[in-house]
């Protein structure tokens, strides 16, 4: 699901929050705002590490945030450190 939380015409940029998108809805994005497919794909990876790259005038970002678990059971890697990736234009 896409949800615009902010328009260009708000603030000079785009936030959108992609809650469990599919490959069609990212896709759908990426043409729309012009982005790198290989960077696209990055954001799928559920195990993709952090990372920085700068490429066709965008800084592409993966964070990865720890969330604490709510219960003492095991629990993946992934749900405990899920990732953050936005794309933003470079600073001038």
């Amino acid at each position: 699901m896409t949800e615009d939380l902010l328009t260009k015409q708000e603030c000079h940029f785009a936030w959108l929050d992609i809650t469990n998108p599919s490959a069609a809805e990212l896709r759908a994005v990426a043409e729309q705002y012009d982005l790198p497919d290989s960077l696209v794909r990055d954001c799928l990876e559920p195990t993709h590490l952090p990372k920085f790259e700068t490429t066709n005038g965008l800084n592409f970002v993966i964070l990865r945030v720890f969330a604490a678990p709510t219960t003492r059971r095991l629990i993946p890697f992934r749900s405990l450190v899920p990732r953050l990736p936005f794309f933003t234009p470079p600073t001038t």
